[in-house]
């Protein structure tokens, strides 16, 4: 197997490369250093793009207006918001969880989603930096989890996503 080096560019990228504006080879992947939102350095697994990361990029060419119902239109995820699920999706990631389904909400935040057997979860950023909300219910038990304006950091994800999958078993 060979070794993947990481080497920021020095020259601006064609967007037509990749969509985050990656060059990907077997040798090589050389990325923009603002590729890199989170302190752990981790947005793949072996030469491949993660597909969480590339799920919530998809999400930064939404643009204001992307959903119209009744006269009010989506707001496009923030940058902030973006970066933010970058971080925890490389986290989820990294730590070996399943990955969530991610969605925008009309009020430019991001949502993600489990489905973990009996477990159904989702976490809500916000478009403003007031906490997210995180919601769950167990299918079996009926019991429904349900917070806001919760702190979402690297502790707390770790310590909830471990006490769902202890509840799916």
């Amino acid at each position: 197997m060979t070794a993947l080096a990481i080497q920021p560019l020095t020259q601006p990228q064609p967007e037509d490369n990749c969509k985050r504006g990656c060059l990907w080879d077997e040798e090589t992947i050389t990325k923009p250093p603002t590729c890199f939102p989170s302190n752990l350095g981790i947005s793949f697994i072996g030469a491949y793009p993660s597909p969480l990361i590339i799920e919530i990029d998809e999400l930064a060419q939404l643009e204001d207006g992307w959903y119209d119902t009744d006269g009010e239109p989506g707001v496009a995820p923030t940058r902030d918001v973006l970066a933010y699920a970058r971080k925890l999706a490389e986290l989820i990631e990294f730590a070996g969880f399943p990955l969530p389904h991610v969605f925008p909400t009309v009020e430019g935040g991001i949502s993600a989603e489990w489905s973990l057997g009996p477990i159904a979860a989702n976490i809500e950023f916000h478009s403003t930096h007031e906490g997210a909300t995180v919601a769950s219910r167990d299918r079996r038990t009926g019991r429904f989890d349900y917070r806001e304006n919760v702190l979402v950091n690297e502790e707390f994800l770790m310590h909830w996503l471990i006490d769902l999958s202890n509840r799916a078993r």
